[in-house]
């Protein structure tokens, strides 16, 4: 039986019969959260489409640090340009939660472009509309984080609230879930997610069910620690979520007024094996603003 592609926006202006012909064309396959879908240096011989989920694009990078290149989101391709060219994948591409993939084989693609010279015109038409918008396209930059609290006197929920009200000032639209959506099923937390322009999802380490599933729907995680503690290893569960095993996890170090440091950042950087440390005062408007700006990806 054909799969029904119609609700994904690309095909909105390729017409119904080259839509048909695509639907019994494609192969239809899951990722699990962490797989990979193509590697770079790989050969190109089809491509994809994200029906559902999360994937995200890298680059090999110095000391086996991935360099992420950005996301993709539910309906886009991935993979055409390689394919198109002819050359092997320029990055390798992951599922930062379970996804739904159809792939498209080259031999089918240039079957069905010949027929329905459509098909071809939007593959173009999407990748004009990549080069032009630049990284900064709206699917490049995260849109759900897991915010953990590595100490239970860390008042999360302040300030997931604080960073939504700073984002929203400069018209970001933000949704905040906690502990209450541990037993969400998975269509229940995309409805969750849809409609904002980025999520927060807090959790504490003391709660390591919903702690892992929250990492597990990120596309990256911020764990928020004091600069008066001492971190202790392993501070992440042991059942890593794809943020964290590529290396997508930040360091947030909240510093209280007349209150010494135990730590040096970078001690808590390297229990966390974390990419990136920021700095949050005490009263600090700047440092809010400046967490804000780096959430929006401004």
């Amino acid at each position: 039986m054909p799969l029904n592609l119609s609700f994904l926006g690309f095909f909105d202006d390729i017409g119904k019969a080259a839509l048909k012909a695509v639907e019994h064309e494609v192969e239809w396959f899951c990722l699990p959260a962490g797989a990979m879908l193509f590697g770079e240096g790989e050969p190109a011989d089809a491509f994809y489409l994200l029906r559902s989920g999360a994937l995200a694009a890298f680059r090999n990078g110095a000391l086996g640090r991935p360099n992420l290149l950005g996301y993709i989101r539910q309906g886009e391709p991935v993979g055409e340009m390689s394919m198109l060219e002819e050359r092997p994948h320029s990055a390798s591409v992951y599922a930062m939660r379970d996804s739904e993939v159809v792939r498209l084989p080259r031999a089918s693609f240039d079957r069905i472009a010949d027929k329905h010279p459509s098909l071809m015109r939007e593959l173009a038409k999407m990748m004009l509309r990549r080069l032009r918008s630049g990284p900064q396209r709206g699917g490049s930059e995260p849109r759900v984080f897991a915010f953990i609290a590595s100490s239970p006197t860390i008042d999360l929920e302040y300030r997931a609230r604080a960073l939504k009200d700073a984002l929203e000032a400069i018209g970001v639209s933000v949704a905040i879930g906690g502990e209450e959506c541990a037993d969400f099923a998975g269509t229940r937390l995309d409805e969750f997610e849809s409609g904002h322009d980025l999520v927060f999802l807090t959790a504490r380490l003391g709660n390591p069910h919903w702690a892992r599933r929250a990492m597990g729907r990120a596309d990256r995680v911020w764990l928020f620690a004091r600069s008066d503690a001492r971190p202790s290893g392993p501070l992440i569960p042991a059942d890593p979520s794809p943020a964290t095993n590529l290396k997508l996890l930040d360091v947030v170090l909240l510093h209280h007024d007349g209150v010494a440091r135990a730590a040096r950042p970078q001690e808590w950087m390297d229990a966390a094996d974390a990419a990136r440390i920021f700095h949050w005062r005490q009263g600090s408007t700047a440092d809010l603003k400046r967490l804000a700006r780096t959430l929006s990806g401004r």
